[in-house]
């Protein structure tokens, strides 16, 4: 999606985007990458140490590290498949969950603010995090109540932007209609 789309187009299911596919998968694949470096330490120590023994270390490492990415990979996408987002005419909905299902809407009238924040591997990945700060609804003065939300966590960089001015704008037409 890039910025010069429709409103139309928002309210149809996003996904968080294949730079975020990347991003969890690499987060499923940390323990894989541990058994590829004890295959190739007991490789190269295998001369050292004696055939018999390391051989099956490195058979074994080798088997564990397929089966780790083949489960990163899985996980990764299963996240990926289940999370979707969208702008309704009244709210903004997130759906996501592999086993259990969570569907959370923040109606447009209580989005006071729209955030974009990166950690140094969402910057390396390309992807962001939306935060929203919410007003609580029992009173608008200066005293109001604020929660800060964590919306939709590595989005890729620019579709968070999209959704996030799409936010803002609806957020502010919204509380004008109201007035």
């Amino acid at each position: 999606m890039n910025p010069n789309q429709n409103t139309a187009d928002f309210s149809a299911p996003q996904k968080l985007g294949p730079r975020a596919f990347s991003l969890l998968v690499s987060r499923h694949s940390k323990f894989a990458f541990v058994l590829l470096v004890i295959a190739v330490v007991a490789f190269l120590a295998r001369n050292a140490v004696g055939g018999g023994y390391m051989d099956r270390v490195v058979l074994w490492s080798i088997i564990l590290f397929v089966v780790f990415i083949a489960y990163a990979f899985l996980a990764g996408w299963l996240v990926y498949k289940n999370y979707t987002f969208s702008l309704e005419d009244d709210a903004f909905k997130i759906r996501r969950g592999v086993f259990s299902k969570k569907e959370t809407a923040i109606p447009y009238r209580q989005i006071r603010d729209v955030n974009i924040e990166r950690s140094i591997s969402q910057q390396i990945y390309g992807v962001s995090k939306l935060v929203i700060l919410t007003v609580g609804e029992e009173s608008l003065s200066a005293s109001v109540s604020e929660a800060v939300l964590p919306v939709v966590d590595n989005i890729d960089k620019n579709l968070a932007l999209t959704f996030q001015s799409e936010l803002l704008k609806r957020a502010n037409v919204q509380k004008i209609s109201q007035q």
